[in-house]
């Protein structure tokens, strides 16, 4: 597995500077099926559900009192 450094340097490289696929695999020393993959993958990915002050209100405000 790759670290999240290398996968954004890739994709940068390819979707914001505009170097191809291929010469991303030489420049990285990577096989272009591996550059295929980094380039497929979406880097928002769905994120854990916050425990906000609204929320932990609206939690407190609508579950039965304990006492």
């Amino acid at each position: 597995m790759y670290s999240a450094y290398t996968y954004s340097r890739v994709r940068r490289a390819c979707l914001k500077d505009g170097m191809s696929a291929r010469e991303a695999a030489r420049y990285f020393n990577k096989d272009r099926k591996t550059i295929a993959k980094m380039l497929r993958m979406d880097k928002a990915q769905i994120k854990k559900p916050r425990h906000t002050t609204k929320r932990i209100f609206v939690r407190l405000r609508d579950e039965p009192a304990a006492f």
